[in-house]
């Protein structure tokens, strides 16, 4: 279960949002090493994109968390790939 799944976007301030999308993306990495976290960030990314509506107002922020995605998506990992495309798939809806 993910906190995500349990709050609604209102139930949370701007700041609690933004810590929670940060702590996210800063997790998504091309480091061998750090396969674990990103595919848990990655996995979790989806179910915070409601969170994210201020973000894509901010161009730095946007293509800094875009940028994030698309990385995930070239990862040579399937599960990995996966949840990116889902992850796209939400910003698109």
């Amino acid at each position: 279960m993910y906190l995500c799944d349990e709050l609604q976007p209102d139930d949370l301030n701007d700041t609690l949002k933004n810590a929670i999308l940060h702590s996210l993306i800063t997790n998504v990495s091309i480091e061998e090493a750090n396969l674990e976290a990103t595919k848990l960030a990655v996995k979790a990314l989806p179910n915070s994109i409601a969170y994210a509506k201020n973000i894509f107002g901010n161009d730095t922020d946007r293509d800094f968390l875009m940028d994030k995605i698309f990385t995930a998506c070239q990862l040579q990992n399937e599960e990995i790939q996966e949840y990116a495309l889902h992850t796209l798939r939400e910003i698109g809806i």
